[in-house]
């Protein structure tokens, strides 16, 4: 298996016929109950793409995402929602009731580059320049997870998430989580479970893909997953939140994000 991998990041209205096709084909190869005309969709309502591309410059996996500012409202309070780490918490006392939040859409990795970081290391680059943009916002990650490695990536890479499986959680990120998710799937969000419940799925893995090994099974964060998201095979999806701050990233991974946030 080739180790060169490259990745880069495109603004979503730029990206061309050619990668658009071969981006879907990568998405619906591992993908059932979707279409053309939602991928699409789901495309037009991002801001940036990040892809993943081999020796040859094929695309072999990708990830979209919105990046936009969100008005809090009176009962979330940006100081008690970024209470977690002491620069976020000045800042949002200067800031007041705006936080910068963004919101992952598709993302699918072709199964023999599973375990390679190329991908996300860029992500995460990425969205050190996003914190760039408005240092004085606090940043968050707003991400709908249905399948249980996308959800294994938040105890690898970050200190404190939620929902968290060795935690019973932090009410303050709830708080916001309920009204982000409520505000982007209305009716569809279920506050008491935090899960995203759709009249028939939007698109859900494949058996193969969505099958979880032995070997993993009885992992604690695997077991959480299961048991908060258990219709994740018909597409229900786990709604989850993180903060984007060098405090709250592991040392592994921290230098890319303070990388995006140089320049």
């Amino acid at each position: 298996m080739e180790n060169n991998l490259t990745s880069c990041i495109e603004a979503a209205g730029a990206i061309s016929i050619e990668d658009r096709d071969a981006m879907y084909q990568v998405y619906a190869r591992h993908y059932e109950a979707t279409c053309r005309q939602r991928f699409e969709s789901d495309l037009a309502n991002k801001s940036h793409v990040v892809q993943l591309r081999d020796a040859n410059n094929r695309i072999k996996g990708f990830t979209t995402l919105a990046r936009y500012i969100h008005q809090l409202t009176p009962d979330t309070g940006s100081e008690e929602c970024c209470r977690n780490h002491n620069q976020s918490r000045n800042n949002s006392e200067q800031s007041g009731s705006e936080v910068q939040v963004i919101f992952s859409g598709d993302t699918i990795v072709e199964p023999q580059y599973w375990g390679k970081q190329t991908m996300q290391m860029a992500w995460l680059e990425q969205c050190g320049r996003f914190k760039a943009l408005h240092p004085e916002l606090p940043l968050y990650w707003f991400l709908i997870v249905k399948g249980y490695r996308t959800y294994r990536f938040l105890p690898v890479f970050f200190n404190e998430y939620f929902p968290a499986f060795n935690s019973s959680g932090d009410q303050p990120l709830k708080k916001l989580l309920d009204q982000l998710a409520s505000d982007r799937f209305g009716g569809s969000y279920h506050p008491e479970s935090g899960r995203i419940i759709f009249p028939q799925s939007l698109g859900h893995l494949n058996n193969t893909l969505a099958e979880i090994p032995a070997r993993v099974r009885n992992r604690p964060e695997v077991e959480f997953f299961i048991n908060r998201n258990p219709g994740f095979r018909k597409g229900d999806e786990l709604a989850c939140i993180v903060e984007l701050s060098s405090q709250n990233l592991k040392r592994r991974t921290r230098g890319v994000f303070e990388r995006g946030m140089a320049g």
